[in-house]
């Protein structure tokens, strides 16, 4: 039953994904990821076509470098206090020698210390190129703002900054799945009904009001 409820938690959030993504697809004004990126993509050629918005994109820009790295931070921390807690690295540990040794409830539980780790390790991954890409959009805005090539770059900057906020988006996703991973490290039964209430708060995030 306990690796009934690490597939099936598993399976959900690969459904829910999926699902998203199909509705991404089909009706793009309904989901947020959509909407962000309109939202992005409006906002660049907005700042691109006026001279003298400079000081506008770096402050904006700051600001989403700022909570990207606040992420990865928070995300690396909290993966450096998971493995020191579980004890990695140290032979006379008595969960790891039994998971060497094959019994299969320390098994179970090295699975979910695993999952939850694998959450912060990607969350942090995501979060870093994040700051990458956005590091990246200053320099292609500030340098053509007002210039003849301002217009062949802005489809450019648009991929840029909106391929920073899908990372964003995926780094925070991937911090959120630490819920269930964490619960079940405490009963494994109690993973599906927590990756469920994840999923009912997602859909919340994911869905866009009605105006």
């Amino acid at each position: 039953m306990a690796w009934a409820n690490i597939i099936a938690c598993l399976g959900a959030l690969a459904l829910y994904e999926f699902y998203i993504r199909r509705r991404t697809l089909k009706a793009p004004t309904k989901t947020g990821r959509s909407a962000h990126a309109a939202i992005r993509s409006d906002w660049v050629k907005s700042v691109m076509s006026r001279p003298g918005t400079e000081i506008l994109v770096i402050q904006t820009l700051r600001n989403s470098v700022m909570a990207a790295s606040f992420m990865a931070t928070t995300a690396i921390l909290a993966l450096s206090g998971t493995v020191t807690l579980s004890g990695v690295g140290n032979s006379a540990s008595g969960f790891w020698l039994s998971a060497h040794d094959s019994d299969d409830e320390f098994i179970i539980f090295a699975v979910k210390l695993v999952l939850l780790e694998g959450a912060f390790f990607v969350s942090f991954l995501f979060m870093a190129m994040a700051v990458r890409f956005f590091n990246h959009v200053g320099y292609i805005i500030t340098g053509e703002i007002g210039s003849d090539e301002s217009t062949r770059k802005q489809a450019l900057a648009i991929a840029y900054l909106n391929r920073a906020g899908l990372y964003y988006s995926l780094g925070l996703r991937a911090f959120f799945l630490s819920i269930p991973f964490l619960v079940g490290l405490f009963n494994t039964y109690l993973m599906l009904p927590a990756t469920l209430l994840l999923i009912f708060m997602l859909y919340w995030f994911d869905d866009v009001p009605a105006i």
